[in-house]
């Protein structure tokens, strides 16, 4: 989703107002049954890695050109990416890449086409409108598409990943024909919430009852936690164990992670290539 810089910089005068939202701190202890691991990577946007058991998943990752106000990969990162770094094999361990939608600061069908073609044992699974933008670059066996209606899911399976894929409404009137998607990922013993450009509005997430899913960690575009935006589809849908804000534009990191460090302290605001352990 395209924001004005401008709106975003209003907002952001609005957001030191904010009441502190009721989230875990991160880092608190957790529960003591046994969650296993993940390893969690930022890449650009909403892009992210998650690691465990050998196996990966990446979701909105193959970004390696700037988009209107948004980044991309670092160069040497979009060089593994494409296989072209000596060495670097960062992501050899990704049975599945998914991608939210079709918009260029989420998915990019160059980089892509260059990954699968690497990667014959990876499956790239999305909307569509995102395997008809690969298609541009050639065919691919290993990519297919998957939709649910609205208010439905579809299950996949890649290894020992499990994801179900939710139907959910792009934000912004303009780009109501855009088909989003969001993602419950398992792995590792850890659930993880992606809902890519998706409408602020609650009603958008009700039919999937998410407050209910144990979520570990909860992805959320940064404009969520607006005065105006959704604040509260986020403390009455989308809060997890521990929460991030995503998608935040390169030149105004330093200015959006100040006012959320007031507005929601424990909410993590990750750099790009910035890796934790979930565990």
């Amino acid at each position: 989703m395209r924001i004005r810089r401008t709106a975003a910089r209003s907002a952001l005068l609005l957001l030191s107002g904010l009441a502190v939202a009721c989230l875990p701190p991160w880092g608190a202890a957790l529960a003591e049954e046994d969650r296993g691991g993940v390893k969690v990577t930022f890449l650009a946007n909403e892009g992210v890695l998650l690691e465990a058991d050998g196996e990966a998943v990446m979701i909105d990752g193959f970004v390696t050109e700037p988009y209107s106000e948004y980044g991309a990969l670092p160069d040497e990162t979009a060089a593994a990416l494409a296989g072209t770094q000596a060495g670097d094999g960062r992501f050899d361990s990704v049975v599945l890449a998914l991608v939210s939608h079709v918009h260029r600061d989420h998915f990019q069908p160059e980089p892509a086409a260059i990954f699968l073609r690497g990667h014959p044992d990876a499956q790239l699974v999305s909307s569509p409108q995102v395997l008809a933008a690969l298609a541009g670059d050639g065919e691919f066996a290993n990519a297919r598409s998957l939709l649910p209606k609205p208010g439905e899911t579809e299950k996949l399976r890649q290894g020992k990943i499990e994801v179900e894929i939710l139907r959910l409404r792009h934000g912004g009137r303009a780009w109501g024909e855009i088909e989003n998607l969001g993602h419950l990922i398992h792995l590792g013993g850890q659930t993880i919430l992606h809902i890519g450009d998706a409408d602020t509005a609650a009603g958008n997430f009700a039919a999937y009852d998410l407050a209910s899913r144990e979520i570990d960690l909860a992805l959320i575009p940064y404009w969520f936690f607006w005065p105006e935006g959704g604040r509260q589809t986020v403390k009455n849908h989308l809060v997890g164990r521990y929460t991030a804000a995503v998608h935040i534009p390169p030149k105004d990191f330093d200015e959006i992670a100040k006012a959320l460090a007031k507005s929601h302290p424990n909410v993590r605001v990750p750099k790009v290539l910035e890796s934790f352990e979930l565990e």
